[in-house]
């Protein structure tokens, strides 16, 4: 009886494993890889969860204007309930890009239908950016996110937060802000497990650490090569 009870057990738990592994292969093949090729710009992307799947996320689509949109998101809490929510936004994100590409607007569609899904204390963390080639300069929001990271020749640009996270709040007061680039600049943009990564030393990486990281790196590297560092 013991040795029965047990195999269903073994069963039972490896129909949970298959079933996690379906669902992050699913979660991974939501997000855009390899990153679509423009003339404008090179885009890389890279995402390892803490579980097998989890709340993180991340996209880039051209809006009916043909302007690139970006966004990268940081669903509060880990596992099942974030990815689930994660799914949602993703779906959310890219049916409003199909109409919508004014970041402002963007952001109270999305803040208004997350509401709608009654998230019981969660919430969503993200920055979205739309660069304008003609114009060289990129438009973005930071809804309650970490800092992002504009790197050009000399210095590292600050994109603060400017609004407060979706699902908190019913009205959304965002301002759309703006940042010049030029020729060879890049963005760099990430979510707070980065920060929570310790070196070798056990010291906390934090936002400063991460500067120290971008700031030393070989910018005549590729994207691919630069996260590396």
């Amino acid at each position: 009886i013991e040795n029965k009870r047990l195999f269903k057990e073994q069963l039972k738990k490896e129909s949970e494993i298959r079933e996690m592994e379906l669902a992050a292969k699913i979660q991974r093949n939501l997000l855009p890889y390899p990153m679509p090729v423009q003339k404008e710009f090179e885009a890389e992307a890279f995402m390892q969860a803490h579980h097998d799947i989890g709340g993180d996320y991340y996209d880039l689509v051209k809006s009916r204007t043909g302007d690139h949109i970006m966004l990268i998101a940081d669903i509060s809490g880990k596992g099942t309930s974030a990815a689930l929510v994660m799914s949602n936004l993703q779906a959310l994100f890219r049916a409003t890009c199909l109409y919508e590409n004014q970041l402002d607007r963007i952001l109270r569609i999305l803040n208004a239908s997350l509401n709608l899904l009654k998230l019981e204390g969660k919430f969503v963390t993200l920055f979205i950016g739309k660069y304008l080639s003609a114009e060289n300069k990129l438009e973005y929001i930071n809804a309650g996110h970490p800092e992002q990271f504009l790197l050009s020749s000399d210095k590292i640009t600050s994109l603060h937060s400017t609004c407060s996270p979706l699902g908190v709040r019913a009205e959304l007061n965002s301002t759309v802000q703006e940042v010049r680039v030029n020729p060879n600049d890049i963005l760099f943009c990430y979510t707070d497990g980065l920060m929570d990564v310790y070196n070798e030393k056990n010291e906390w990486l934090a936002e400063e650490g991460v500067k120290n990281i971008l700031l030393n790196a070989d910018r005549s590297s590729n994207l691919m090569e630069l996260q590396e560092y």
